[in-house]
């Protein structure tokens, strides 16, 4: 690591060509709330037709969230994360940021591993790299799989390979009954290049993805693992843990207004673009974060003079109750009647 910090894991490529998306410092740290046990369904693929969905029950945690504060204090810093449990395959969520600096930027994951994962605020080329405002972001990590909640509601959580500046299509590996909310991020760092992931085209069983560089960068991107948490719109509660996945339309370039359904005391918030209206790269901030909405808006890169955000985009979100002090972790015993389980097929290029 070219800053001198531990590693928590490593960004391994993956070994076969095709890509499937499978289901298979400086900053702050403050409270996470960690939910265990959550074990029923099918996990974002692991190839298929080679494990039994009853054979492979997710018995251990299944998600933590997390609040970070951080500034960057060069491009090539990066802050370590540590989970308060470990996770056999985790998925790792963490954007939005807020937007307290001037400089357009976004958040980068790398080392995403059973024990925690690094990030930084990654600025485009053309700014310095230096993000001298603390800025303020929320995380989730979910262990890979289909978990099913007492309600009868599922969570999918997985990732893919082999996603560069191409379009290429996911499968949930599970149809659900209206679009989903998916929260998409790269959680890998295999080139110097600033990136940002986008989707299309979202459906009920399936999304579409590529990774972006600023305008004024067209070489080819190597090809990046892309990690996904995806639930139907809707509030539910887990154990004493209130949160809800939901959409709002028209968000460009100005600030727009979220409305939640339920009310939180301490909000955690995270949010991704669900469509590709408009094909300038471009991030998400948010703002003005309270118990019953916020305020998001569509951040373009500026490496090549050109329009504002003309097109507005859909956002979903998944805003999630915070713990009240320290950490809280279930044991097996209390999550009983959740069930996760690794799966025979799971998302998958279709192929």
């Amino acid at each position: 690591m070219s800053d001198g910090r531990k590693p928590v894991g490593r960004d391994a490529q993956h070994e076969s060509n095709e890509p499937r998306f499978e289901t298979s410092g400086g900053s702050t740290t403050t409270r996470r709330r960690v939910l265990g046990g959550i074990a029923a369904g099918v996990a974002l693929g692991s190839v298929v037709g080679s494990v039994s969905a009853e054979d492979n029950i997710v018995t251990g945690p299944v998600a933590e969230f997390g609040t970070e504060t951080a500034s960057q204090p060069q491009r090539a810093f990066w802050h370590e994360v540590e989970f308060e449990e470990e996770y056999d395959d985790p998925v790792v969520v963490m954007k939005p940021l807020t937007h307290n600096g001037p400089h357009e930027c976004h958040i980068r994951l790398r080392n995403v591993a059973s024990t925690g994962f690094e990030f930084k605020i990654e600025e485009w080329l053309y700014r310095p790299g230096r993000h001298a405002n603390e800025e303020t972001m929320h995380w989730v990590v979910m262990e890979r799989g289909v978990h099913t909640l007492p309600d009868g509601s599922r969570i999918v959580a997985g990732h893919m390979d082999g996603i560069d500046h191409e379009w290429q299509t996911a499968y949930f590996g599970h149809a659900f009954d209206e679009t989903p909310v998916v929260l998409a991020q790269p959680q890998t760092f295999r080139s110097e290049f600033p990136i940002v992931s986008r989707q299309r085209n979202l459906g009920t069983a399936s999304v579409e993805w590529r990774v972006q560089r600023e305008l004024a960068e067209r070489e080819e991107h190597p090809a990046e693992r892309i990690g996904a948490i995806v639930m139907e719109p809707g509030t539910a509660s887990l154990y004493g843990t209130s949160f809800e996945m939901g959409t709002v339309d028209g968000v460009d370039h100005t600030r727009t207004r979220v409305g939640f359904d339920g009310t939180y005391q301490e909000p955690r918030f995270m949010a991704d673009m669900q469509t590709f209206n408009d094909d300038q790269p471009a991030g998400l901030r948010y703002s003005d974060l309270l118990s019953s909405s916020v305020r998001v808006f569509v951040e373009q890169e500026r490496s090549v003079e050109g329009r504002p955000v003309d097109d507005p985009e859909t956002v979903g979100y998944m805003t999630v109750e915070g713990a009240t002090s320290g950490s809280a972790a279930l044991s097996r015993s209390e999550a009983a009647d959740v069930t996760s389980r690794y799966g025979s097929r799971g998302i998958s290029t279709g192929e």
